[in-house]
């Protein structure tokens, strides 16, 4: 039992981190891009950065970073 209690409290710590994380994210003006440092893939990004890299988020989720530039 305790242990299924400890369990659900780190579910809900990181349901509350998320949540916050995405109203963060969903509520700055400024384009935001989270990119893997290893692989130079789009992790995550904001409304205002997908416009101005010209495409929706779900499809620029797993891009790689660097071909989103033309030069």
């Amino acid at each position: 039992m305790q242990a299924q209690r400890a369990l659900e409290r780190g579910y809900g710590a990181r349901r509350e981190f998320d949540s916050r994380y995405r109203m963060l994210l969903a509520s700055t003006r400024e384009a935001v891009a989270f990119v893997s440092a290893g692989s130079g893939k789009i992790i995550d990004l904001n409304e205002a950065a997908s416009s101005l890299l010209g495409g929706t988020r779900d499809a620029l989720i797993g891009a790689s970073f660097t071909t989103e530039f033309k030069d």
